[in-house]
């Protein structure tokens, strides 16, 4: 017993050396830290210097307010966006915390951006923590993102760069970083982030709990026109998912997987991808980012489906914020078709994982790609290969994902024509089920799938409201769901959705020849007198009615 207690006060004396040495580890980068930053006047003007001698590089590619690109400093105060319940949170002594390895992958971006992230960083963490920034330039063709950002960070602490001789694109790139790093925990972040006070320490206190997570912070906005930094705190939590065509989207937390409180993480069904935190030996047990999708697109699916069926859970951390400016489109290069690369890396994805739900994704994507892209014998031996990883890994069905993970995705009708959200752009509304009545709600987003938004119309003329039919009111003409067989107050006749693409006229050819169609408004013109649309006579062409959009379109396959 004098043995089993000897060594215990060992221990202790030993884990007391440790911390003692990690603190003092962290004294000597603060100090080092702070010292390079009293220079910090010195860093703007190499930053105007290294400005003005690229002066063609200033003018970006992008779609982007150069302008204020250019006022807005490098190091700035951004609001401290987390809820008050977060800010009194205490948290593990940093000394007993792993250590960081960040990865940032670029391509052509503004220098400025890239210096923001990095400054983020150092200045809202522990610098015991950081162990590494590590920056892969996915061979730019921008000037100053060569020679002069290696003489930038070269005063900063701990900062690399690594500089593909050719482009390799998002994926592989982060693997080059992930592969260059040696700290406990990997963070992948976009170029474009910036991280708000205290954002390291939630992420980390979970890993050391649940060492199989992989987490991402809430992300808050950096508008790409003024730069401004703010947070979409509605008080609605929001998860992500996926649409039947493979997109990112956004799901309101189901009751059941809300945390008790605001400060809780809970269970993401899919990354967003802008923003990662995962151990790093975790990271590459389960077989790290999946290298033959090719530049950008699909891999948050793929590593998010392999965390839940293979390993472990996939959290949103509320107490964690980092902005991320969302680009309205890609400004640069894929080497190729940019909708066939992401579609094909789609595809493979589709293959890997959806098992019998992969024909509802062909549906969807061969309605609205004109030219598919095929697969070649390369892919399919790469796709088998990850299907082996599967078994090496012993990964669960993706049914049981469906039931446990993602119970509310929204599945459709196995006949269904056209499928989803039904909206009108130029009013920006679409139609929503209040009661039994159809109306408006501007509460919609082709990515953000709300389930009260979902209709369906089918092969055989059906027009559904989940397992409902909707029916024109033969007193008012207004919409409204029943059952299908009712009967009383319903204009009898047959819905038509003409359109051979997802957008086009809702018609209806009653059984006494008059016709129909869902408009907008009665005539007037004043969407905002009526509480949704109605049903108006028309030709039997049904010109001049109002076009509506569906979410999807289903090809047959």
């Amino acid at each position: 017993m004098a043995h089993i207690n000897n060594r215990t006060r060992q221990g202790n004396r030993a884990s007391s050396d440790n911390k003692n040495s990690r603190r003092n580890t962290e004294q000597q980068i603060a100090f080092k830290y702070s010292k390079l930053l009293k220079r910090n006047e010195d860093l703007d003007n190499l930053l105007k210097v290294i400005l003005s001698r690229n002066s063609e590089s200033v003018i970006y590619p992008f779609p982007l307010n150069n302008s204020a690109i250019e006022l807005s400093p490098i190091r700035r105060n951004i609001p401290d966006t987390r809820y008050m319940d977060c800010r009194r949170i205490t948290y593990p002594d940093v000394t007993t915390m792993p250590t960081v390895s960040v990865v940032i992958i670029f391509h052509d971006e503004p220098l400025q951006l890239i210096l923001r992230n990095i400054h983020s960083i150092l200045d809202k963490s522990p610098p015991a923590l950081i162990l590494e920034i590590i920056l892969v330039d996915d061979n730019s063709t921008l000037e100053y993102l060569k020679d002069d950002l290696d003489l930038y960070v070269s005063f900063l602490p701990n900062v690399k760069v690594i500089h593909n001789q050719k482009r390799e694109g998002l994926i592989k790139s982060r693997m080059t970083g992930a592969r260059s790093a040696s700290g406990d925990v990997l963070v992948f972040f976009d170029a474009h982030m910036e991280c708000n006070i205290q954002w390291l320490e939630p992420l980390l206190t979970i890993l050391m709990e649940e060492p199989t997570a992989i987490l991402q912070p809430r992300i808050d906005i950096i508008s790409d026109q003024t730069l401004e930094y703010y947070s979409m705190n509605t008080g609605i939590d929001i998860r992500g998912g996926f649409s039947w065509d493979l997109r990112y989207s956004s799901f309101k937390v189901p009751l059941q997987f809300k945390p008790s409180d605001k400060t809780g993480h809970f269970w993401t069904p899919v990354l967003m991808g802008n923003a990662i935190a995962v151990r790093r030996l975790h990271f590459f047990r389960i077989g790290g980012f999946y290298e033959d999708l090719k530049i950008w697109g699909g891999e948050h699916f793929d590593l998010s489906f392999r965390n839940w069926l293979c390993s472990g859970h996939v959290y949103t951390v509320p107490c964690s914020r980092v902005g991320h400016l969302f680009k309205k489109y890609a400004g640069y290069s894929f080497d190729g078709d940019r909708v066939e690369v992401i579609i094909r890396n789609l595809m493979k994805v589709a293959e890997i994982w959806l098992e019998e739900y992969k024909n509802i994704f062909y549906r969807v994507t061969i309605a609205a790609t004109p030219k598919m892209p095929k697969l070649t014998k390369h892919d399919n031996k790469s796709i088998a290969e990850r299907i082996q990883l599967k078994q090496t890994l012993k990964c669960r069905p993706f049914q049981w994902y469906l039931d446990n993970v993602f119970p509310d995705q929204i599945f459709p009708h196995r006949d269904a024509l056209v499928f989803g959200e039904i909206s009108h752009w130029g009013s920006q509304r679409c139609l929503e089920v209040h009661g039994d009545i159809v109306g408006y709600t501007k509460e919609c987003n082709i990515h953000s799938i709300l389930p009260q938004n979902t209709f369906t119309f089918t092969k055989n003329n059906k027009f559904l409201y989940k397992e409902k039919c909707v029916y024109i009111d033969d007193t008012d003409y207004e919409l409204r769901v029943g059952t299908c067989n009712k009967t009383a107050r319903v204009v009898d006749g047959v819905w038509k959705f003409p359109s051979p693409v997802k957008e086009g006229i809702i018609h209806f050819e009653a059984d006494d020849k008059r016709y129909f169609c869902v408009n907008m408004t009665d005539g007037t013109g004043v969407v905002e007198e009526r509480a949704g649309p109605i049903a108006t006579p028309c030709s039997s062409s049904g010109s001049g009615c109002t076009v509506w959009s569906f979410m999807y379109r289903f090809a047959d396959i």
